[in-house]
């Protein structure tokens, strides 16, 4: 099948038989698929379409989330200037309490025919031989998010890496959720407040069902052929040579 015109090919090396290959992530859908949020659409059209990464106010709340990401997987090597003592005590509580043997940013590669998909586990632990939990951190105000989290109507991200578990590569689901990091701060107020963990937490189920995600695939795959028109568009009329 012909590879959609996505803007985005896969590098790493370290799989040779996906260099080359388009792909599109969840976050990726949820940017182009929610056009009422002109924010985010707008930035999604200037990074991934013009390949310009326009700086907001927004990115220092996925920038403060990946620190911590970072941190608890593998602090050692992630001092992060962002996470200050208490944000690291906490931190290192949680890392305590994972058990030994998980992987972090476990690869998910999903075809889908004329695209991929491409994805990373926050965590995957094998609990019960053979039977995977998928694991998905988040940094947020627990009061403000754990509802966005809990919506199994729109909240696919853990479920989508737990179909590539199923799917893919046979496993059975045993666990599948979202750990939500309550976090305080407002990067949008005039100045901006700087963002830390409050050192509550919300374990929250978002329970796995195949025939949930494959439902949610098709609209992945409306939102791959929206973005690829969408390049196609641009690189043509960058293509336009006009003289005067």
């Amino acid at each position: 099948m012909k590879q959609l015109n996505l803007p985005r090919k896969y590098k790493n090396e370290d799989n040779p038989d996906r260099v080359g290959k388009v792909y599109m992530s969840y976050s990726s859908h949820g940017s182009f698929s929610n056009p009422g949020n002109q924010e985010f659409f707008n930035q999604a059209v200037l990074r991934y379409i013009f390949g310009i990464d326009k700086v907001s106010r927004f990115e220092a709340y996925s920038e403060f989330g990946s620190a911590a990401g970072e941190y608890l997987e593998d602090k050692s090597k992630k001092d992060n200037p962002l996470l200050n003592e208490e944000d690291k005590k906490f931190l290192d509580t949680l890392i305590d309490q994972i058990p030994d043997g998980g992987e972090y940013e476990r690869e998910v590669w999903i075809d889908r025919g004329s695209y991929h998909i491409l994805g990373f586990e926050d965590l995957w632990l094998e609990k019960v031989k053979g039977k995977s939990d998928v694991c998905d951190f988040k940094t947020g105000s627990i009061v403000k998010k754990e509802k966005d989290y809990a919506d199994m109507s729109k909240y696919f991200q853990t479920r989508l890496y737990a179909y590539y578990e199923d799917v893919v590569l046979g496993r059975e689901i045993n666990a599948c959720y979202a750990i939500l990091l309550d976090r305080s701060g407002n990067a949008m107020a005039d100045p901006p407040e700087e963002l830390h963990l409050t050192g509550q937490l919300k374990k929250i189920e978002t329970p796995y069902k195949r025939e949930d995600v494959e439902k949610f695939l098709t609209e992945m795959d409306k939102t791959a052929k929206y973005v690829a028109d969408l390049n196609t568009t641009f690189q043509s009329l960058n293509s336009i040579k006009i003289s005067v």
